[in-house]
């Protein structure tokens, strides 16, 4: 018989609950086993070639479609192993295929009596030794827990085709109790014309992808006096059973009775009908409400649109009447403009015909003047004739520049009146813009508000956190002080086990584990989160013999942040714990740095053995007169 302690199991399932209650249940019948867990079926083969397991337990569900040629592989790389899967399927089928291919036992996790019945037959295969025919028991022994457990009726020939197993259920399908088939040929149970055909289904010796599977025979009921029993159609599973030295030894199948099924089918066939001809009739009445519905809101949208557009057709004649009044009125302006512009050009050719008449009276004026005061005046005549002919060029320059300005206020009343018009279209657009340009002017305002109150609040945070770290920077210093003084206490009580570092963040856990942890004499220092961690292993001046933390959660230490406590503290080893880690390759990359690693679920002795066999304490330190070191001010 294996000792309990050198059990060892693998468990491939990826749900906790399950995990938990399989472990309970191994654990309760060898104790101290080791159980190891994985959660990806791709990592099945892998664990399997990485130690002799002596029990292995496969989900069903989580493997699927790949479980049953896992199976094989795992029994060619354990030969003597026990091999048992669990599936939430009530199917001979799903049973018989995971027996056919190579599993020992084949339970259904939902029975009432699981949690029981599994371990125990683990029990009882790894009790017994495995010569040949005790292997073909416990081959048969499944099937006879299959034809138990299933409602399907499960039947084992010899290899000359007589009975020598026969499910229950026999009784209900063909009248025959078991015991009455159980010695006779399988060919009373065949009506003359099926045999033939049994013979390669019933009486299979085909294995694997070759055997039968799902088929349908008719079987001959028990006769009851005279009267004709008619055929039961059934569907028919088999295989055929070989020993390790491949010789015959028989067929084991399944049959289950089809005609309450096919009833069914035919049952819901006939209602299916009922159902897409009354879902046709009102879709078709749908059909028709909502085309009606469609033609009165299309009659409605478009009496909508004609109102619209009578009303749009009056908006329009409106504005034009209106703009045909102002054109007018602006036309009237601007004759109004031309006729003073003629006015205006007509008293200047006045003006300028009363200065040719005056400089002509005074040309002659000047001329007897000039023949007067010749002789006297000669050189004032000459001046003066200076003078006139300048003034004759002004008044020239005064004429051509009125003709000018007359010309640039025609222009300027030809411009004006286009650049009105144009105006007007465009006054609209110019009073949207306006509106724009305030409502960014607005917004312009409250984001400058806004940055300034964000400037407040930020020097106002800076001040509240210069603050805060002056004042930790104060209750640092303060507990320092008092870490050396109750570091020279220890020096009083030599009995520790060695000094634990403590990284947790929820305070119940915190202190159910410092409580077990002093009652084993160890001093125990905390930090509720890595980096306070840190800040104790540089300032702590005893030594640290051992890092304690949940490893995979928030706030606590991962893989990197290991390393770099193993480069502050070289003599700390490091335990992580954690029901996280789920992946084998976390596994190795812990052993390879060096680091424990302890799975949930476990119990506390399980902590401190573990503890214990991580930690050598060669520097012993004291035990302190508190309850613990905390250092949760340190930045």
């Amino acid at each position: 018989m294996t000792q309990n302690k050198n059990i060892t199991v693998l468990i491939v399932n990826a749900e906790a609950e399950e995990v938990k209650a399989i472990t309970i249940g191994f654990r309760a019948v060898f104790p101290g086993c080791r159980v190891e867990t994985i959660y990806s079926p791709d990592e099945t083969l892998d664990w399997v070639s990485r130690h002799e397991w002596q029990v292995v337990f496969l989900d069903e569900p989580l493997l699927q479609s790949s479980a049953m040629t896992i199976i094989p592989e795992i029994r060619k790389r354990l030969p003597n192993s026990a091999i048992i899967v669990q599936t939430d399927r009530n199917d001979i089928s799903t049973a018989m295929q995971a027996i056919r291919a190579g599993a020992d036992h084949c339970f259904y996790k939902k029975s009432p009596t699981f949690s029981t019945e599994f371990p125990a037959a683990a029990k009882a295969l790894l009790d017994k030794p495995d010569t040949l025919a005790q292997l073909v028991d416990r081959s048969v022994d499944a099937y006879l827990r299959l034809s138990e457990e299933m409602t399907e009726i499960v039947y084992e020939l010899d290899n000359e085709g007589r009975f020598i197993n026969v499910g229950p259920g026999v009784v209900k399908l063909l009248g025959y109790t078991p015991e009455e088939l159980i010695g006779t040929h399988f060919s009373k149970v065949i009506p003359e014309d099926e045999r033939q055909l049994a013979e390669h289904r019933l009486n299979e010796r085909r294995t694997g992808d070759r055997a039968t599977r799902n088929v349908e025979l008719r079987l001959k009921p028990k006769a009851s006096g005279e009267t004709q029993v008619e055929s039961v159609e059934v569907e028919l599973t088999a295989m055929g059973r070989y020993n390790q030295q491949r010789q015959m030894m028989g067929t084991v199948g399944v049959i289950r009775d089809i005609r309450g099924h096919k009833q069914v089918i035919q049952q819901r066939e006939a209602q299916l009908r009922q159902q897409f001809q009354q879902r046709e009739e009102q879709l078709g009445q749908e059909y028709h409400q909502w085309e009606q519905q469609i033609e009165q809101e299309l009659q409605q949208r478009e009496e909508e649109l004609q109102r619209q557009y009578k009303q749009r057709e009056e908006q329009l004649a409106q504005e034009h009447d209106r703009l045909k009044t102002d054109m007018q009125q602006e036309l009237e302006r601007r004759r109004t403009l031309q006729q003073q512009a003629q006015e205006h050009l007509q008293a200047l050719q006045r003006r300028e015909e009363e200065l040719r008449l005056e400089v002509k009276q005074r040309e002659e004026q000047l001329a007897q003047e000039q023949s007067r005061l010749q002789t006297e005046m000669q050189g004032e005549l000459e001046q003066q004739r200076q003078e006139l002919l300048r003034r004759e060029e002004e008044l020239r320059r005064e004429l051509i520049q009125q003709e000018e300005r007359f010309n640039q206020e025609k222009v300027k009343v030809d411009v004006y009146l286009e650049e009105e018009l144009r105006h007007r279209g465009e006054k609209l657009r110019e009073d949207y813009q306006r509106q724009v340009d305030a409502l960014s002017q607005d917004r312009h305002r409250l984001e400058t508000e806004l940055e300034q109150k964000l400037k407040q609040q930020q020097e106002r945070i800076r001040q509240d956190a210069q603050q805060q770290e002056d004042k930790l920077n104060v209750e640092r210093q303060e507990l320092e002080s008092e870490l050396e003084r109750v570091l020279q206490q220890q020096q009083n009580h030599p009995n520790s086990s060695g000094t634990v570092l403590l990284v947790e963040p929820q305070a119940t856990v915190l202190g159910v584990t410092r409580t077990l942890l002093q009652q084993h004499g160890y001093v125990v220092v905390e930090a509720s989160t890595a980096l306070e961690a840190m800040a104790i292993c540089k300032v702590f001046k005893s030594p640290l013999h051992l890092l304690l933390t949940d490893v995979a959660r928030p706030g606590t230490l991962t893989l990197e942040l290991a390393a770099r406590f193993m480069e502050v503290r070289p003599e700390m080893k490091i335990l992580f714990l954690s029901g996280y880690v789920t992946d084998s390759q976390t596994h190795v990359d812990l052993v390879a740095r060096g680091i424990a690693f302890l799975p949930r679920p476990f119990t506390p002795d399980m902590l401190i053995r573990k503890i214990a066999d991580t930690v050598d304490v060669t520097d012993v330190a004291s035990a302190v007169d508190v309850d613990s070191i905390r250092l949760s001010a340190l930045p």
